[in-house]
């Protein structure tokens, strides 16, 4: 019996949800956080659109990868190679992933900074914080008036949305990008709950976001202009 492209895809989608934890449970039993979630998917998708409302008129900061702490520690320890290793290594993901983001997102305005930059600017310590395309702090950056939106990952390579509360915002809200996930993140369980669902989560990583983050956004405005 021949079957399709997508027939394969769903058939191995589904093989690989019923042995997989999602990204969402594995998220929640980090941080604990998981409050949200318990609610019905109508009240989440109330929260959902209400602060995606607030992006769009506001700026998502993406927090790119440091390892600060880890480098100065090998440098500390006279481990110079290895620091620079990974420093290089920090250096090309960010470097791509700043380059996808500035390609494939358009829903909101962006910003791009590091960890402890983000955490002094959101406590209004330090305003110096974005780094331009060269990866620099460039003073000439500033955030325009309004909401500020978060996209950080958690102890691995998955990347969510946050409030500046680094509350993350709900399902339905786009389930992680992972640029080192490839075929895993396309296949998690929540990525493939969304194929089965419509959405198009087949495309990968920062398109995908994109991508739902519009889609959620015109269905609100087209539910208040009803």
């Amino acid at each position: 019996m021949k079957y399709s492209f997508w027939t394969m895809l769903l058939l191995l989608i589904a093989t690989f949800s019923m042995n997989a934890q999602s990204d969402m449970t594995q998220w929640k039993a980090k941080s604990g956080e998981d409050s949200s979630e318990r609610l019905p998917y109508f009240k989440r998708l109330k929260i959902v659109e209400k602060d995606l409302q607030a992006l769009r008129g506001g700026t998502l900061i993406v927090r790119l990868r440091s390892s600060d702490k880890k480098i100065n520690y090998l440098r500390d320890k006279g481990r110079k190679e290895e620091a620079d290793q990974i420093l290089a290594s920090n250096n090309s993901f960010n470097t791509a992933f700043l380059n996808q983001m500035k390609l494939h997102y358009n829903f909101s305005d962006i910003q791009f900074a590091y960890g402890k930059g983000i955490q002094d600017f959101l406590n209004q310590k330090n305003d110096n914080i974005f780094l331009n395309q060269a990866l620099e702090i460039d003073s000439n950056i500033k955030l325009k008036e309004g909401p500020i939106y978060i996209l950080a990952a958690q102890d691995d390579n998955d990347y969510y949305l946050f409030d500046s509360d680094m509350r993350r915002i709900p399902e339905p809200a786009p389930h992680g990008i992972n640029l080192d996930g490839g075929l895993k993140t396309l296949l998690s369980g929540d990525r493939s709950n969304e194929i089965i669902a419509g959405n198009k989560a087949y495309l990968l990583d920062v398109e995908y976001f994109n991508a739902k983050l519009n889609k959620l956004y015109q269905k609100a405005i087209l539910k208040k202009d009803k």
